[in-house]
């Protein structure tokens, strides 16, 4: 299948021109200018008359019998923008892809239809899925049924042939208009319900937040100043056997305690002459004068 440009007044097509695709078709019209635009138009050759006629000129009935599948899926598949909350139909073209694009196109100008898109099927072969939208929150059952009517007609089919599918059954119901608006309102009636409860959650968790910071803020402010730590006798040398060593190095110092009077200091220990010659040695090499030191000393100055 190719896409060709043709001369809408003479009928003749651009010679060497050849577009894999309608939108490439398009575009390149497009870039001729609002003038020639007028002029040309995209036209599709597949080699097949029939499919000619579908794509260029549109569908009419029985144009699809044996080609469109007796199935309908409802809300199955996600709208092409997901921030939508549309309602999804999808139809199934079994083994005909060229059919795809008029049928979309068909639907797309059917009354109630916001949208409509079509791609291939991931679980069915050689199965093109056209997927037709509409808005939830305007949803009208006739809409719906005028739909069924004039897709049946290009397929050969009554709307009673067709089977419908829901979401999460995996079973497959008979075509029925009543069973359809049960779905929708149960479906909306849940997920009303769904945000509901997701709101009061929501809620409860800003609730028991609030009151987890009021909690921490009266905590914070019923608490006791810290006071900056003390050195301890310890961190300063001072002996921490509840004063007695203080008490001692006063008495040794001849400093009154706490009871008032001074001791007096102990009697000096007599010098070992092993510790006073010890002590000698060490000050003479010192360069510190002891008493032999200095009696010399006087001796000869006397002398000189």
């Amino acid at each position: 299948m190719q896409w060709l440009i043709k001369d809408d007044n003479t009928g003749e097509f651009l010679d060497g021109f050849f577009f894999k695709d309608l939108w490439e078709a398009r575009g390149f019209i497009g870039r001729m200018g609002p003038a020639f635009g007028k002029v040309y138009k995209p036209i599709c050759e597949t080699g097949n008359p029939t499919f000619n006629r579908m794509i260029n000129e549109g569908l009419v009935q029985d144009d699809l019998q044996g080609i469109l599948l007796p199935l309908i899926s409802i809300d199955e598949y996600v709208p092409g923008d997901a921030e939508t909350d549309n309602i999804v139909l999808a139809f199934f073209i079994k083994g005909v892809p060229e059919a795809v694009l008029p049928f979309k196109n068909f639907c797309e100008k059917t009354r109630g239809v916001d949208s409509a898109d079509y791609g291939d099927s991931d679980t069915i072969p050689s199965t093109s899925i056209v997927y037709v939208e509409m808005e939830r929150e305007n949803i009208e059952m006739e809409d719906i049924r005028d739909l069924m009517i004039q897709v049946g007609m290009i397929a050969s089919l009554e709307p009673d042939d067709f089977t419908m599918t829901f979401p999460h059954t995996g079973d497959k119901f008979p075509y029925d208009l009543k069973l359809m608006a049960t779905y929708f309102k149960s479906r909306d009636e849940r997920e009303n319900k769904l945000a509901q409860r997701k709101a009061e959650r929501k809620a409860e968790k800003m609730a028991q937040r609030e009151v987890e910071r009021f909690q921490q803020e009266r905590e914070e402010s019923e608490a006791p100043e810290q006071e900056e730590p003390h050195a301890s006798a310890q961190d300063l040398g001072i002996p921490s056997d509840g004063g007695e060593g203080l008490d001692q190095s006063a008495q040794d110092l001849g400093i009154p305690n706490e009871g008032g009077a001074a001791q007096p200091a102990q009697p000096a220990q007599p010098v070992q002459p092993a510790q006073a010659a010890q002590a000698a040695q060490s000050a003479q090499q010192l360069g510190i004068p002891t008493a032999e030191s200095r009696e010399l000393s006087d001796y000869l100055a006397r002398l000189l």
